[in-house]
């Protein structure tokens, strides 16, 4: 932190983007949880929207990489909440698919969208539901998060619970008054489509 406040001090510019990525100092900071180096740069006016070549802003990766001290500092800066990067996702997505629930319940808190789909219209409700997150799901029902909506594939996040044996979850979206889809019973060969895009790309 002292090392980044004597650069801006000397006038570095708290801006400047590397080239290959399209990262600034400040996504740096904040997809590495650093909160007081991105605090700095928040003071010193780093453009807290600022996207990379993916598209993310420093509020998608901490939300992916679960820092929640960055992320209530980007959220009490200002920072937007619903942009979406190359496949569609928003920070909810991001920190729904990966478990981060108390990155989750910062951004609800704060006003995110529920609803988004990204682009195999997959809601942060599915994307939650596909990976078993209990907590997640609650939350996002309990704040008005739709349960039918559909993706690409038609399923719901009911659906997708159901498939990859989150039995929990399925139990919590279960709506006893409807006739609900139980065709497609969980496979060894289901199991590959439950996997979360960004462990395949790992």
């Amino acid at each position: 932190v002292q090392t980044v406040r004597l650069l801006l001090e000397s006038g570095a510019a708290q801006g400047f983007t590397a080239r290959e990525v399209g990262k600034t100092a400040l996504t740096w900071a904040c997809m590495n949880g650093h909160s007081g180096v991105a605090r700095l740069l928040l003071e010193a006016g780093a453009d807290k929207d600022s996207m990379d070549w993916q598209r993310k802003t420093a509020l998608i990766w901490a939300s992916g990489n679960g820092h929640v001290d960055v992320v209530s500092l980007l959220l009490d800066s200002g920072a937007a909440m619903d942009l979406i990067d190359q496949e569609g996702s928003t920070a909810l997505h991001r920190a729904a698919t990966n478990g981060h629930t108390q990155v989750v319940r910062l951004l609800l808190e704060a006003g995110a969208a529920k609803d988004i789909a990204d682009q195999d219209n997959k809601t942060a409700l599915i994307l939650a539901a596909k990976q078993g997150r209990v907590e997640i799901v609650r939350l996002l029902l309990e704040a008005g998060a739709d349960k039918g909506l559909k993706d690409r594939e038609d399923r719901t996040a009911y659906n997708w619970a159901w498939i990859c044996g989150r039995y929990e979850v399925s139990h919590l979206l279960l709506d006893p008054e409807s006739e609900q889809d139980l065709s497609e019973r969980p496979s060894r060969r289901s199991s590959f489509y439950c996997v979360a895009p960004f462990q395949l790309s790992r």
